[in-house]
């Protein structure tokens, strides 16, 4: 049996046997969703309440569970230029 570390998507926790863990993550319908840890579930894994609260805040504000850094700095820049946008023209 092929044995796996998992870690936190948001602090880097590491995932111990009593640890209440949950996914993240983004339905067909484009819906959010958490559900009890589950390696068969695509998704982020986060080690508790703080960090998923961490990630569907995230998610509310820029319709990803990415952080820009993962995603990249040219996608940073991209989201800052329209979060820009949408102030200049009272869109927010």
């Amino acid at each position: 049996m092929k044995m796996f570390q998992v870690i936190c998507d948001e602090c880097g926790a590491t995932k111990k046997e009593t640890n209440h863990w949950w996914k993240v993550y983004v339905t067909r319908d484009a819906c959010l969703a958490i559900s009890p840890y589950s390696e068969v579930v695509v998704g982020k894994d986060v080690c508790g309440q703080a960090c998923a609260s961490k990630a569907v805040s995230r998610w509310l504000a820029t319709g990803f569970l990415d952080s820009p850094a993962l995603r990249g700095a040219a996608y940073a820049d991209e989201i800052e230029a329209e979060n820009w946008e949408k102030r200049a023209i009272g869109a927010d």
